[in-house]
């Protein structure tokens, strides 16, 4: 599938999503909240347990541009 063929889901500004930097698994997530809307990524704040992080361009994980 090419990428002109998906769209990203569109988060609203304060959703709660779940983030993990393993794409194959999607293993060991946590808990962010969105705090900007791209057209391709999005921007969230995640709760860890060495506290808060900001991540900026977050892709979907069925974005096929990650493969």
């Amino acid at each position: 599938m090419s990428t002109t063929e998906w769209s990203m889901p569109v988060p609203e500004l304060g959703d709660t999503v779940l983030f993990s930097s393993d794409m194959t698994n999607f293993s060991s997530p946590s808990v962010g909240w969105v705090t900007e809307v791209g057209d391709t990524t999005i921007s969230i704040l995640t709760f860890t347990p060495n506290g808060f992080v900001q991540r900026n361009s977050v892709h979907h994980k069925d974005d096929p541009d990650l493969r």
